[in-house]
């Protein structure tokens, strides 16, 4: 089995794409299967890369065996009144502010994504914003992912963190105690290596594109994923997760019925995947059994969409 990590546009070294697009990501995707020799594959999209996973398993039914979102976000404008409410009232506060902005002002929300494009305004907000956030990241966590973060896998927060922010290190006084002692007396070189590879462009550009196109009217429909494909379809959430609160989860599954729904007591945003093993191989197995289930065969490969 071959497992394929995929950076989307403008993140890692990827080339940036200013018109991007659920289907652009999917072509990009097709044509990545295509010069690997793959046909049939499953997906796997985690937070931010969930809504590209089920573009890919809407728009390729024929080649996407499986899919399996975890912590992920539902389609734009499928909450009713009280999920919305308890999707803010459980989100952590930069998240809420930031949410609530391109969830319920169009114009503001086309400004920022718009300024965030050209060269000037993207560094701009990275330094300003998604730099200073990202430096943070531990208080916006809840407390079994800031747990799994620090005790069981510190190698994201040298490695993963530093990376995305390399060159660029973040005043002291803007760090919160939790992240300031991590990095400075355990980790001095989270800054260096981890948050430094995922935004080593500098810009905000990514995280605002993603947003815009979370938020707006997703461009195809969860309801035309064939009945067949469906069933392939895994959607794993915590109920402890503060980045992206578990009602995303029920409502994905009205959306798509015949999905398989895992739900973990506790969870928070990837911690019950992340730092447990028997949960990975667990989850692994479920999708590459629905895999075989369609079509008698394991896949070819499954590429990973891995995006916080």
């Amino acid at each position: 089995m071959l497992l394929v990590g995929v950076d989307r546009p403008s993140y890692g070294s990827s080339d940036p794409h200013p018109n991007r697009s659920y289907e652009s990501y999917v072509d990009d995707l097709r044509q990545l299967a295509d010069s690997l020799g793959v046909h049939q594959f499953s997906v796997i999209g985690v937070s931010g890369g969930g809504p590209y996973t089920y573009a890919a398993a809407a728009l390729l039914p024929e080649r996407v065996l499986g899919a399996m979102t975890i912590s992920t976000v539902a389609q734009a404008g499928s909450m009713n009144a009280e999920e919305d409410r308890q999707f803010f009232r459980e989100m952590d506060k930069v998240g809420e502010v930031v949410g609530r902005l391109f969830r319920r002002h169009n114009y503001m929300a086309r400004v920022l994504r718009d300024v965030s494009l050209t060269w000037w305004g993207g560094r701009l907000l990275y330094s300003f914003f998604l730099q200073p956030v990202a430096a943070n990241c531990l208080s916006l966590m809840a407390d079994v992912d800031r747990k799994c973060v620090t005790d069981v896998h510190p190698e994201y927060m040298t490695r993963v963190v530093p990376e995305s922010l390399r060159q660029h290190d973040v005043p002291s006084s803007s760090k919160t105690f939790a992240a300031r002692k991590c990095v400075t007396d355990v980790h001095p070189e989270y800054m260096t290596r981890v948050v430094p590879e995922s935004l080593r462009q500098r810009t905000a550009a990514t995280f605002f594109q993603d947003l815009w196109l979370f938020e707006r009217p997703w461009s195809f429909k969860l309801a035309d994923i064939p009945a067949a494909a469906q069933q392939s379809i895994h959607i794993w959430h915590g109920t402890g997760d503060k980045q992206v609160p578990w009602v995303s989860a029920k409502v994905l599954h009205r959306l798509i019925p015949q999905a398989h729904l895992h739900i973990v007591e506790g969870g928070g945003h990837f911690a019950y995947y992340a730092c447990t093993k028997h949960s990975q191989r667990s989850a692994l197995k479920q999708l590459l059994d629905s895999g075989r289930a369609r079509n008698q065969k394991l896949p070819d490969t499954v590429t990973i969409n891995y995006v916080h």
